[in-house]
């Protein structure tokens, strides 16, 4: 049953991220018992603070695979309806095409050994993302210096359903043992807020990654520490010892008189010197293209940011061109992003520049990489893409991760009617413009 190509999904993949989506509270039936619920772990990605509503779908899910995050936004063109129990998506009042949501995974019911949740030490993201984020807290809103488009703090302040602030090593490894014993073959991310200058998270990942080893008896993690690099960036190496296969650091925005401006705490603590140099680091110890950098794209003009793509691909370092939405909380909330186009077209130039100067990311197959893949990354369209370009149709081709093998591709995904949604396809999909 063909609803939308490939390339129409990936539009209005990124025509959610940036715009949002409303949401009828008949379509969140069954979140928190059936249906993943939304579990905020690094950022609140709302466009405006929820209101009316418990509990909200955590991803959406489109019929050829492509997976995107569910942000609340009530003046958004998209809408979530359900209809006779089938879940689809609208925009400007007009059908695009079924949807379904991410299965509840068994262990978000279930404690560590010392009582706290997993879903608050560990969530999911996507169909197998393992996220944790350690320590959830950013110094930068307290020295007075947080990035603009930000809103790690006081985004958390907002909402209960939310994960712990601070995360135990053997906690994060008894969810990652839990999860594969659902058979659920995960990525990891790590990821932390700012340390207050002198401080880092080296030590607290270390002991995560430690704690994942000893409770699943991995040798190498896959996925990628995503960390504000050390002042003494030598602590890399302990970090590459651990067997995470992969680093990501935030340089976030290419233009340096920008990135003085919108990362006022970044460029005070450590300049964005230090995070090149980190990436170029990670590069020599991880390898070419097991090196990564978030870049918050819409901020500053195409060829600044793909300026930026081209240099740090010849050192063997990948940007991750993450659309920029203007979160709640964050100084520039209420700001417009550039349209879905927009973002789409800087996805494949920037895939084009890989394929030429890091074919290790840019190359066949790579679309599946240590950092992520496109069942698990809901934040970019990067991975959604890479696919296009290589022709692969499915989101799931190939094994990946320490169980080699994959859940069964349907039953992370819930929409139970699925098979009777003719009667609301009339041709809308087949003739819907971009």
């Amino acid at each position: 049953m063909a609803w939308l190509t490939l390339d129409q999904e990936i539009y209005h993949k990124a025509g959610l991220l940036v715009d949002g989506a409303n949401i009828e509270p008949a379509a969140c039936e069954g979140v928190g018992e059936t249906i993943m619920e939304k579990v905020w772990w690094l950022f609140v990605y709302d466009l405006q603070k929820q209101s009316g509503l418990k509990n909200i779908p955590d991803y959406i899910v489109f019929p050829k695979g492509t997976i995107v995050d569910f942000r609340w936004n009530p003046d958004s063109p998209y809408w979530i309806r359900k209809n006779d129990g089938i879940i689809y998506l609208e925009k400007n009042g007009k059908f695009v095409c079924p949807i379904e949501f991410v299965e509840r995974p068994e262990y978000y019911s279930k404690n560590t050994s010392s009582g706290t949740p997993m879903k608050t030490v560990g969530t999911m993201r996507g169909k197998h993302g393992l996220m944790v984020c350690s320590p959830l807290f950013c110094s930068n809103w307290v020295e007075g210096g947080p990035c603009k488009y930000c809103n790690m703090n006081p985004g958390m302040d907002q909402y209960e359903n939310k994960a712990i602030t601070k995360k135990q090593g053997d906690e994060v490894g008894e969810v990652a043992a839990a999860m594969l014993a659902e058979g659920i073959d995960f990525h990891l991310v790590i990821s932390a807020g700012q340390p207050p200058r002198g401080k880092t998270t080296v030590d607290d990942h270390i002991e995560i990654l430690e704690g994942i080893k000893r409770m699943t008896g991995l040798e190498k993690i896959p996925g990628t520490d995503n960390i504000s690099p050390p002042e003494d960036l030598g602590q890399l190496e302990r970090l590459r010892n651990t067997g995470i296969q992969c680093l990501f650091t935030n340089i976030e925005v290419w233009n340096p008189d920008l990135f003085k401006y919108m990362c006022p705490g970044k460029d005070r603590n450590f300049g964005q010197e230090h995070f090149k140099s980190a990436c170029d680091r990670a590069a020599q110890l991880w390898g070419r293209g097991n090196s990564w950098a978030a870049m918050v794209a819409g901020l500053e003009d195409k060829a600044s940011l793909l300026e930026g793509c081209k240099i740090m691909a010849e050192r063997g370092t990948a940007m991750l061109m993450i659309p920029w939405v203007p979160m709640v909380a964050s100084e520039l909330q209420g700001h417009r992003s550039p349209e879905a186009g927009w973002h789409v077209e800087v996805q494949h130039k920037a895939l084009e520049i890989y394929e030429q100067y890091l074919p290790e990311v840019g190359g066949k197959q790579a679309y599946y990489d240590q950092y992520g893949c496109p069942s698990c990354i809901t934040i970019s369209t990067h991975h959604d893409v890479h696919r296009l370009r290589q022709g692969i149709d499915t989101a799931y081709p190939v094994p990946h991760g320490p169980l080699g093998k994959l859940k069964d591709e349907k039953k992370g995904c819930l929409n139970p009617k699925l098979k009777e949604l003719d009667r609301f396809r009339n041709g809308k999909s087949e003739t819907l413009s971009l």
